[in-house]
Formats: C-alpha cells, structure tokens, sequence
C-alpha cells in the first residue's frame, strides 16, 4: 500500500472516529423517520428517494448550526435582523436543492402549467415545513454545544485555579521549610550572645584569632536571626559586609583560603530578599575548594539592564572536607521561586575547567532599586 493510500485510509479513520456519534445518530433518525412514514403511508418510499434527500437534510442542519447561527450569535447575544436574513436564504437554498433532486429523480413536484415558477403549492409548504423542522434541530443543538464549549471552559478555568492554589500553598509550605533550615539554632538567641560576648572577652586577650572569630560568627548569627523576623527586603550593602565577615571568618579557621570578592557600586543600594548572597558565599565556602592561590574562589556582583547577577565561581571540592547536606542552594531557590515567582532564576553547573558556577539572577526595578 503506498504513502497515498495510507494517508486516505488514515484519514477516514480518524473522520469515523471523530464523527462516529454524529453518523450513529443520523442513522438512528433516518431508521425512525422512515419507519414511522412507512407506517402511515403503507410502505416504504423508492430507495433512490431516501439517498436524495437525506443529504441534503443532513447539509442544510450543518450549515445552519456550524456556519449561519455562528455569524450571528456571539456568546448568549443573537443579531436577529442578521440570522434572520440568512435564515430566509438559506430556506431558499434548501427549497431549491430538494426542487432540483425531485427533477433529478423525476419526483411528482414540477406542475408544468402553475404559475408561481411551475412549483405546486404543497411542495413550498411541506418544504418550508420540512426546513423549519431541520432548523429547530439545528439551533437546538447548536445551543447544546455552545453550552458544554462553555461549562467545558469554566471547569477548565476552576481547575487552573485549583492547581494555582495548590502550587502555593506548596511553596508556602517549602518556605516554611526553607525558613526552618535557618532558624533551628535559634533557641534562646539573647543566651546565646550573651555566651558568646563572654567568651569574646575571655578569649580575646588570650587568643585573639579566636577572640576575632568569635566576633565575626556573633555578627552573623546575629545578622541572620533579625533577617527571619525583618522585613521582606533589605539593602544589599549590609549582606555584602556580613559575606566579608563570612570570609574574614573563613580565613582564621583555615589561613590558606583565597577567595576574591567583587561588586558594582550602584548594588549597594539594591534591595532584594535576605540571606541570598550570604547563602551562595556560605555554599562556595562549605563545598569549594580555595586552597589554590593562582585559582581563587570568585564572588561577585553586577548591576545590567535592571538585572541583578550574583556569581560564584569556584573549583570544585575533592570530598574529602565536603561536608553539609547541600540544602543550601535548594533554599535559596524556593525562595526566589516564592517572592519572585518566575522573573527570578538559580542556575548552577560543574563547567569544562571542573568549577562549579553558580548565578542568581534578579530584576530589580530602577526607581526604587527594589524587586
């Protein structure tokens, strides 16, 4: 069987298919029809009259329901002067198709000698009747499918509502979860500074390294809780110090540790959610590898065309101090996802140089500097 043949085949396939309910049920209505008439009249018209006529039933229903009551009703609205118009030319349509397959089939309508057109009176009424007949079906079922289009709509509309709602209270509940991972250690927070201002002062004329860290984890820690209970958004200037106390911090436990930190002055000022910077430097720190002086960890910030970039760029870690679950990058993405919605992006990959980037991208509007 070549492609043609295939191709016909298949489309009468998927006309059945598609058309299978339609063609049942003009079956159905031309077994009744025909059976009912038969009764009454005492037995069956000529075979070659059903295959006539029936068609041009079938074509008048259609045209009215899927052409002429579509141009003329929009939604539940109807111009009636127009439908009305096309409905007189197309019972003239229908009048003269069936007058043109009586002659065909040499059927008793033509009255040679009449005046109206040679056309006897019964035929214009049986077929004005016969066409109103088709038309009620017609505009009936036209109404029926505008009908479910519309109920088909509304449930398909109420379902992306649903899944809308569902999908946020999903992400309020990941924030939540994301906002936990910050907070656990968080218990009795005014105890815990009090402790460590103790041992600040304790080790500082001792241990100053340690008296130094101690102070620059205070500051963190202390930065970190007033951003859970702070507002939505804040300067981008009072992260960029808390990642140089990060990596002042990171320094005095391991001396060997090269990271360069760089940002566009006009980010300052930038206002974006908390944590999102300090998060990709506390991540590059945890599981980078810095130890490299001619290959520092990189961090930095710009300032393009209303997008805010922040990127860290650092070779990849061996595993053997790889410690951590690697929630980190997780967090920060459900919560651009929850305050930025899509317009926001976390995008992260291992490169051919086996350095791992990772790219927070934000837009930030230029007149306020906020989100």
């Amino acid at each position: 069987m070549d492609t043609t043949a295939k191709k016909k085949k298949y489309s009468v396939k998927k006309f059945l298919k598609t058309y299978r309910w339609h063609i049942f049920a003009w079956l159905l209505f031309i077994l009744h029809e025909s059976s009912s008439v038969a009764v009454v009249a005492g037995g069956f018209a000529d075979p070659i009259n059903y295959f006539s006529h029936y068609p041009v039933n079938i074509l008048f229903f259609y045209v009215h329901a899927c052409l002429l009551l579509p141009a003329c009703v929009d939604r539940w609205t109807t111009n009636i002067p127009k439908a009305i118009t096309l409905s007189i030319l197309l019972l003239a349509a229908y009048m003269f198709s069936s007058l043109a397959v009586d002659r065909i089939t040499e059927a008793d309508t033509w009255v040679p000698g009449t005046i109206a057109g040679k056309i006897s009176k019964g035929f214009v009424l049986s077929t004005l009747w016969r066409g109103f007949y088709f038309m009620s079906f017609a505009t009936t079922f036209f109404y029926i499918k505008q009908f479910v289009v519309q109920k088909q709509i509304s449930l398909g509309l109420e379902k992306k509502a649903v899944e809308r709602e569902l999908r946020e209270e999903k992400m309020a509940m990941e924030l939540s979860s994301a906002k936990n991972a910050h907070i656990r250690a968080q218990i009795s927070p005014h105890f815990l500074f009090n402790t460590l201002t103790y041992i600040y002062d304790q080790a500082l004329g001792k241990e100053p390294k340690a008296g130094k860290a101690i102070l620059y984890l205070s500051k963190l820690m202390r930065y970190a809780i007033e951003s859970d209970h702070g507002p939505d958004i804040v300067a981008l200037k009072p992260e960029i110090q808390q990642v140089e106390n990060l990596i002042e911090l990171s320094r005095i436990k391991q001396p060997e540790i090269y990271i360069e930190f760089s940002y566009a002055t006009e980010s300052l000022e930038v206002s974006i959610i908390p944590l999102i910077l300090i998060g990709l430097a506390e991540n590059m720190i945890k599981h980078g590898n810095m130890s490299i002086k001619e290959d520092p960890g990189r961090i930095s910030i710009s300032l393009e065309e209303g997008i805010l970039t922040i990127k860290t760029d650092n070779l990849k870690n061996t595993g053997i101090n790889d410690t951590g679950f690697h929630t980190g990058l997780d967090n920060i993405n459900t919560r651009l996802s929850y305050s930025y919605a899509t317009s926001a992006r976390l995008n992260y990959y291992v490169d051919d140089r086996d350095h791992f980037i990772a790219t927070v991208e934000i837009p930030i509007t230029t007149d306020s500097g906020s989100r």
